[in-house]
């Protein structure tokens, strides 16, 4: 890679350059910054201007993994991010890397919805789908809590990265449980010619679900199922949730849409979607006015149990023949 052209990040070529450049990790980063045109607006919003271009790339990609072993390796210890205005442009960058992995679903897979199409990725591209990991924070509300509405979904569900990089539950994906449609602050922010439009005042709060629910690339290893995590065990912590400031759009969403707790600390929330498919098509089939006084039981059964194996196998547990219940018959 010259440093005379406009590097297109992520791509072959940049790839090489990364590894062999002889920069330190910040300075790699900070180049890279630099080579996007990175800035950050009054509104907190992260603008990239160019000259550089994002490679259009699939969410397990090496270049992905490279970029997030780079952070890892940067910013150790517990004020992560934080650090400085660098940590704080790589924390808004998160967003574009959501926005390269929806589109290049969307682009590449044929599907009824969103969903659909990753679930013909996965299956190209053999890297596994996780949902084991929480999704409550994906689930906010402006009014009281009945039912979560969205899924969360990462890929790669293990490590695909060998020795070299850590891929596992590296891009992060949310869905709408019911229509399969990705929920993302790329379908409410407003493109302008300079640039994309953060002002609260352009929005409205009450129409910004997907913006307070927005999907959040991992520089970490989330925790899920699946304990591959080598190195970096606390990483998931300090680069992904006590993190820097979002865009103030976001910020001022968040303020009035509610996570509700989980229900393992004195809150009603719990997974729908924990093991995958079959507890999505066991909860589609419930019907809409009933999902609510089903999820209550469904919550009780969880809190009784003191864990959750998803909604498939709770509600395969209530259709179950009462003979077989009554005999001790109750496998599943």
């Amino acid at each position: 890679m010259s440093e005379e052209t406009s590097p297109i990040v992520g791509s072959l070529a940049y790839l090489q350059w990364y590894r062999t450049c002889g920069l330190s990790e910040k300075e790699k980063l900070a180049r890279m910054m630099e080579q996007l045109g990175a800035w950050i607006d009054d509104d907190g919003m992260l603008q990239l201007t160019g000259p550089g271009k994002l490679a259009e790339l699939p969410p397990h990609s090496e270049w992905y993994a490279c970029l997030r072993k780079s952070i890892q390796r940067a910013y150790k210890g517990d004020l992560g991010l934080n650090q400085d205005e660098l940590g704080h442009k790589l924390h808004l960058f998160r967003s574009y890397l959501d926005r390269q992995n929806i589109q290049y679903i969307r682009r590449h897979y044929s599907g009824a919805s969103d969903f659909d199409k990753l679930v013909a990725y996965a299956a190209h591209t053999k890297v596994g789908i996780d949902f084991s990991v929480g999704a409550n924070y994906h689930n906010r509300t402006m009014g009281p809590f009945d039912y979560p509405r969205n899924m969360k979904v990462l890929v790669p569900k293990r490590n695909t990265g060998g020795w070299r990089y850590n891929t596992a539950r590296m891009s992060e994906f949310i869905l709408d449980s019911q229509t399969g449609r990705f929920v993302s602050q790329w379908n409410d922010l407003k493109l302008k010619e300079d640039g994309y439009d953060a002002n609260p005042k352009a929005y409205q709060v009450t129409e910004c679900g997907d913006v307070a629910n927005t999907e959040s690339f991992n520089y970490g290893v989330p925790h899920g199922h699946h304990l591959d995590r080598a190195t970096f065990s606390k990483a998931h912590r300090y680069l992904d949730v006590d993190h820097p400031p979002d865009l103030r759009l976001r910020r001022i969403v968040c303020r009035k849409w509610k996570s509700e707790p989980d229900f393992d600390k004195g809150g009603r929330y719990a997974d729908i979607v924990k093991k995958g498919q079959v507890d999505l098509i066991a909860w589609r089939q419930i019907p809409l006015e009933e999902k609510p006084t089903v999820y209550e039981a469904f919550v009780r059964d969880c809190q009784r149990r003191r864990r959750n194996a998803g909604f498939g196998k709770y509600w395969r547990r209530q259709m179950r023949p009462r003979w077989l219940r009554f005999w001790g018959k109750e496998t599943i």
